[in-house]
């Protein structure tokens, strides 16, 4: 509540969205429902599942362009497990340290995170190598 001579006004929380004009000097500000920065969407709804869906899909998309180099098997193991370590792992987890992970969402994560150690290996599922044996190895 605040009183200037006589006259009280009162501010009114909800939780409906209301319209509010915020200006800068002579420039008005616009609202926006959700934004990105630095790789991160933020938003009224700010679901986590979505990020993490983006956040895989832009992995994916930067192994995709990495492939060859990859997939190459004249490059050392230990070249590949330093593009991987240096480029691709920290796409994957950028801003994972706000993150609550269900099951679900973890285990697509690790999902991911094994499709490209195995290529890294040259090895598929049908060979039914370990995971754990995987990242040892590596």
């Amino acid at each position: 509540m605040n009183t200037k001579k006589g006259t009280t006004e009162f501010l009114v929380v909800s939780r409906s969205p209301q319209q509010h004009d915020i200006y800068m000097g002579q420039n008005n500000i616009n609202e926006t429902v959700s934004y990105c920065h630095l790789g991160m969407n933020f938003g009224e709804t700010n679901l986590q599942e979505v990020e993490i869906s983006n956040r895989i899909a832009k992995y994916d998309s930067n192994v995709g362009m990495l492939y060859p180099l990859v997939k190459d098997k004249n490059i050392p193991r230990e070249c590949k497990a330093v593009v991987y370590k240096s480029i691709l792992k920290p796409i994957l987890l950028y801003g994972s340290e706000n993150w609550s992970l269900a099951t679900k969402t973890d285990s697509k994560l690790l999902g991911a995170d094994m499709r490209v150690l195995r290529l890294i290996k040259g090895t598929r599922r049908r060979d039914r190598v370990r995971n754990v044996n995987i990242r040892e190895e590596l």
